[in-house]
């Protein structure tokens, strides 16, 4: 039976361990799961012909990716491989950028403050409070962001290990039928 070794970075542990849970139901491989640092003190061992899965941001997949031939690409969210190591990645930095370019705020109208209220109803608030109102929005706006960048991440991760496990998994591993 083959054997391909799952290598993670700290925060996408619980990725890695849903792939090492469904992707053995497509293919007959056992994988095992290492986190980054397991991975680097083993290297030596490996063989050339040991296949891995580098999830997330793990250095090796920085160093792999612009070489890499992505099999399939959708937003944030890729998957590729270039001979016996395979990058499966979201990035939250394109996520929160996308997010930010449609939460631009949208001119405001003279005939209200800046917290979008008319001026006729509060009348006229001074600069201070103009601004600490102006700052709350944006504190409450980011908080959003970042909710939303995790739900998204979360949502991204998980459609494109199914889209792995379906897709590209026994390719990958040249055990195709």
């Amino acid at each position: 039976m083959r054997t391909c070794i799952i290598v993670y970075g700290d925060k996408d542990r619980a990725f890695a361990s849903l792939f090492q849970a469904l992707a053995p139901e497509k293919t007959d491989v056992v994988f095992a799961l290492w986190d980054e640092k397991h991975y680097e003190s083993n290297l030596p061992t490996l063989s050339s012909n040991q296949k891995l899965v580098f999830f997330g941001s793990v250095e090796e997949s920085e160093i792999l990716s612009p070489y890499i031939k992505w099999h399939y690409e959708d937003g944030a969210a890729k998957y590729g491989w270039l001979g016996n190591r395979a990058v499966v990645t979201v990035d939250k930095t394109d996520i929160h950028d996308s997010l930010l370019k449609q939460d631009e705020a949208p001119e405001s109208d003279e005939n209200e403050t800046p917290c979008g209220a008319p001026k006729r109803i509060l009348g006229s608030i001074t600069q201070q409070t103009s601004k600490a109102l102006r700052n709350a929005d944006e504190v409450i706006q980011r908080a959003s962001n970042t909710k939303e960048v995790n739900r998204i991440y979360s949502d991204a991760y998980y459609k494109l290990i199914a889209q792995f496990i379906e897709g590209g998994i026994e390719e990958f591993m040249g055990t195709e039928s």
